[in-house]
């Protein structure tokens, strides 16, 4: 007799980060049911003038400091829908005392969390900000003994829940929505964050469910290459009248939708830019380049180029005076 064939299992495998997928499209409703299973469900990178302060260790101390930041993010959010049991309530209108003593043991927390990743006697401030539908933004300091600044403020931002229970809000909004836009427009830019209309990112983890951005105040990098979300990207702000900058700057980058005409294919927006981010001196010899090898049969990336030159027309028609 033949032995029994044992029965096959089902095998899941899931990819162990998220940085390529949310690099390539606006698309994070997709993988609602992947990134809790994704073994590190982080996108973005640490602050280099944080890692900088570290001394030596600086990878083992990098962890610890994510550990940091997700302890704080969990305490945080607790304590926040405790002060008034429930998260409906706004810090900003409570007695001073209570916002005062919740952010004292706030900035305890986070100074022990953190206190033997930089010099001596460095202190964590922990200050509430603000409040939106999604999620609360704190202001984030760390001082020397003297009570000088080490860094340009960070803003944590930490959302209400990890995933919001409402489906239809996955794909524009909250903790996954959010961590695909900064990724994915990080990655797209074609130049630093920090001069865009938007604040500088830095990190997200989609478990703990908080993003670490730069501080919005005074001294924040002012607005010099302004992104055009909506006619290079063909992404359009659906919450821009609702939103309002702050000192020209935006935390928030939830309801952030794909246009009609979005282009998702990486290598078609890197030639799109290098026709979009010329000046009007520069346009001609750059469009005539790429036009010649859009029509050279060897060059492996001509029905790109072709595209991206096809989108460069339609879209920017008025730059087409330019090279003539």
């Amino acid at each position: 007799m033949f032995n029994t064939i044992p029965k096959i299992q089902d095998q899941i495998y899931y990819p162990s980060r998220m940085k390529n997928f949310f690099r390539s499209h606006l698309n994070s409703k997709n993988y609602v049911a992947i990134i809790p299973n994704v073994k590190s469900a982080r996108v973005g990178n640490v602050p280099s003038e944080i890692i900088n302060l570290f001394g030596n260790n600086k990878v083992q101390k990098t962890k610890v400091f994510l550990d940091a930041l997700s302890n704080i993010t969990i305490y945080l959010r607790a304590a926040y829908y405790n002060v008034h049991n429930t998260h409906e309530y706004n810090l900003g209108k409570a007695k001073e005392k209570k916002v005062k003593d919740f952010e004292n043991k706030s900035s305890y927390l986070l100074t022990k969390f953190t206190q033997r990743l930089f010099p001596q006697g460095t202190k964590a401030e922990v200050k509430f900000a603000g409040r939106g539908e999604f999620a609360c933004v704190y202001q984030i300091s760390f001082l020397n003994k003297s009570g000088e600044k080490l860094i340009h403020d960070k803003a944590l931002k930490v959302y209400h829940s990890v995933l919001d229970r409402e489906i239809g809000w996955h794909s524009a909004h909250g903790n996954y929505a959010e961590a695909n836009f900064w990724t994915y427009i990080k990655y797209h830019a074609g130049h630093n964050l920090s001069k865009t209309q938007l604040t500088r990112h830095y990190i997200s983890d989609m478990k703990s469910a908080y993003a670490l951005t730069e501080f919005i105040d005074k001294d924040i990098t002012k607005t010099t290459s302004n992104l055009d979300l909506r006619n290079l990207f063909k992404v359009f702000n659906f919450d821009s009248y609702d939103n309002k900058p702050i000192l020209g700057k935006f935390y928030d980058v939830g309801l952030h939708l794909k246009d009609r005409g979005f282009t998702g294919d990486k290598m078609v927006m890197r030639y799109l830019k290098k026709l979009y981010y010329r000046s009007k001196k520069d346009l001609k010899p750059v469009y005539n380049n790429l036009t010649e090898q859009a029509n050279n049969p060897k060059n492996e990336h001509r029905t790109k180029i072709k595209q991206a030159i096809d989108e460069f027309n339609n879209r920017f028609p008025d730059r087409l005076e330019w090279i003539k």
